[in-house]
């Protein structure tokens, strides 16, 4: 009981010793001073007391139903700031407030720990704008030093924003400096449907401290799901740090690029989903920790490094261009695809990419044609079924290999430092062990540090130091029951398709079907071929359909599990069947028996033995068998005719005779 009765006094005492004032921004539309006495009540309507003494701990809030206090007043606030510091700064119900300083000089608003609740909050519906001429305007999130320059604090005030803000110039070409600094990690948060706009041509750093002398801390800025980023100009949101960044994204948040970046946003970087508009041209200058969804947009060009690695970890819409630099002779760049699913590659612009790596975790579905130019290695799945990939690059299915190495892992980290031996360790194998997230693969490797990068942060902090201790570096495709080594088809001189694919690794195989396809996308199965153990198998469609079709292998094993090849794409050049009857025909009826081969719009010609047409008459978009009675124009005479049935791919002649 004593120790109960002293906890609640010391509570007490805490909060007597905690003084505040909450006010009301009553100053109107301005500009007005931000801290000017007049402007601060500490009622609404302007009725209660106006701010005698400022103090560290005093609230403002901006109430977007009312700006001017006893004269009712709405719309945007300009506000003329010096530095200060203040408990809690709010705007709630629509509010629209700009911070400037027209000086030279730096305003630092600092904004004091406060228990009660998050310290800085932009409601949403809110806007918060920084912006200036000449003069910087700092907000700063205080810590429990407030006179110790170095993070990471242990308590720290608090930012959560669910409205938007805009860091903006006043006038062209101006000086302006303004930035948000948080004092702790994760301390300053966007939540979902929030964003922050950078306008600033200026080159400083949006969450750095230049302008100020509060150092800020690693990741002390989140960007939840759902919040947004867009870049119109200034220098990188990670700060001028190549290892530490103050910013992190997490999966769900979005980057959107509406201007050629002025400086660093590559080099380690981990973004979420990235989108680059309004004609920007993006070039990473270094190699990236991940981005998840990539989308480039009409008239917008991402550019890759001239080396190092691009992962990642979702889809790839390109309806730009997506390309390796133009004047890169190595063209070293490698696109990793990193996630643990199904990706795709799709869009209607061009893909020009060095080097391409479909990682063990992944498959990557093409939904585009793409150019490889060196090396197209499939660790994974890679589907390009109807598309192709062109280019000079070197394809290759990796074989099944395992590396035990001994190395150090951090919590949080993405990388395994002080590898004993990189060799046979290749980008795109799996990563097990302890620490370890499931669906981990190598997405970079260093000789020269004897390092590895993963694709996923390490859960644990796990030293291996022994060959018992050892983490599997695997690549997955050996826990297959086969792997495709090949797969061709081609007609042979009787216009069958002949069918033959290499194997490797066959094992609880039972058979491999035969499956065929007009369109790339519904396969039907025409045939099967037993599994026996052989290294190479062949099947022979002697009926093909006439014009395109696409042929893939599928392998079933014992367990079910099923495996495809790639389709392949075969043209036969020809109709499908034909037939005409009775022939010779009697009377003015044609009876017309045909099997398209693909679907699409047919014609029915005749035409006399004097080259001369007689008839043409459309048959409409057939899909399946068509039967037909043709009635003749009366035109029509006893003799020889050639009938032409013909599509816009090829056609078919057949000989009639008209008693």
């Amino acid at each position: 009981m004593k120790k109960l009765i002293f906890t609640l006094i010391a509570l007490v005492a805490v909060q007597l010793g905690f003084s505040q004032t909450t006010y009301y921004w009553v100053g109107g539309a301005g500009p007005a001073s931000f801290t000017g006495s007049s402007n601060w009540n500490t009622q609404l309507d302007g009725s209660g007391s106006s701010r005698s003494t400022s103090q560290a701990t005093d609230i403002l809030i901006f109430d977007g139903t009312n700006i001017g206090g006893s004269t009712p007043t709405t719309g945007a606030v300009v506000a003329t700031v010096t530095a200060t510091s203040m408990g809690r700064l709010i705007l709630q119900n629509g509010a629209d407030v700009a911070l400037t300083r027209t000086s030279s000089g730096t305003s630092t608003v600092t904004i004091g720990d406060d228990p009660s609740g998050h310290d800085f909050v932009v409601f949403s519906g809110c806007i918060f704008r920084l912006k200036g001429t000449t003069g910087n305007v700092a907000i700063v999130l205080a810590n429990d030093a407030a006179n110790n320059n170095t993070p990471p604090a242990t308590t720290s005030a608090t930012a959560m924003i669910y409205g938007d803000i805009i860091i903006e110039e006043a006038t062209s070409g101006n000086t302006a400096q303004n930035r948000f600094i948080s004092r702790m990690k994760g301390a300053f948060v966007f939540a979902s449907g929030s964003s922050i706009k950078v306008l600033a041509a200026s080159q400083y750093y949006p969450f750095g401290s230049t302008g100020s002398s509060t150092t800020p801390a690693a990741e002390g800025v989140i960007f939840e799901s759902g919040s947004s980023y867009y870049y119109e100009g200034g220098l990188s949101p990670f700060g001028s740090n190549s290892t530490s960044f103050l910013v992190k994204f997490n999966p769900g948040s979005k980057f959107y690029f509406r201007a050629t970046p002025a400086a660093n946003m590559f080099g380690g970087r981990s973004y979420a989903d990235v989108i680059v508009e309004n004609n920007a041209t993006v070039t990473s200058n270094g190699s990236l920790q991940r981005i998840d969804n990539l989308q480039i947009e009409s008239g917008a060009t991402f550019i890759t490094n001239t080396s190092g690695v691009t992962p990642i970890h979702g889809n790839i819409i390109v309806n730009g261009t997506f390309k390796v630099p133009d004047t890169d002779p190595n063209r070293g760049n490698k696109i990793v695809i990193a996630g643990s699913g199904t990706q795709t590659l799709s869009g209607t612009g061009t893909v020009i990419l060095a080097d391409l790596i479909t990682s063990d975790a992944s498959t990557l579905t093409l939904q585009k044609n793409i150019t490889i130019d060196s090396i197209n290695r499939v660790i994974g799945r890679l589907n390009a079924t109807g598309y192709t990939i062109s280019g000079s690059a070197t394809t290759s299915s990796k074989a099944p290999a395992s590396v035990n190495i001994t190395g150090n892992l951090n919590v949080d980290s993405f990388l395994v430092k002080n590898i004993s031996d990189l060799t046979g360790i290749e980008i795109g194998m799996s990563v097990s062990g302890s620490g370890i997230p499931a669906n981990t693969v190598v997405v970079n490797l260093s000789s020269t540090n004897n390092t590895i990068t993963l694709s996923k942060a390490v859960t644990g902090a796990v030293t291996y130091a022994s060959a018992s201790q050892a983490l599997t570096v695997f690549n997955g495709q050996g826990v297959l029951p086969v792997r495709f080594i090949s797969f061709t088809a081609g007609l042979d001189r009787s216009s069958a398709v002949q069918l033959k694919w290499e194997i490797a690794g066959e094992e609880k195989i039972t058979n491999y079907l035969v499956e065929r396809s007009l369109n790339a996308r519904e396969f039907t199965s025409i045939g099967k071929v037993n599994a026996s153990n052989q290294k190479t198998y062949s099947y022979t469609d002697n009926t093909p359909v006439s014009g395109p079709a696409y042929y893939r292998i599928k392998a079933i094993d014992a367990d079910g599990k099923v495996i495809y090849t790639n389709a392949v794409k075969v043209s036969s050049g020809k109709l499908a069947q034909l037939e005409i009857y009775p022939n010779p025909v009697k009377g003015n009826t044609i009876n017309l028996s045909f099997t398209p081969a693909t679907e699409g719009l047919y014609t029915l010609i005749l035409v006399n033995s004097a080259g001369q047409q007689i008839m043409n008459r459309s048959l409409g978009q057939l899909q399946n068998n068509f039967n037909s009675s043709i009635v003749l124009p009366s035109n029509v005479q006893p003799g020889l005719y050639t009938l032409i049935i013909r599509s816009a791919e090829a056609q078919l002649k057949q000989t009639v005779l008209i008693q």
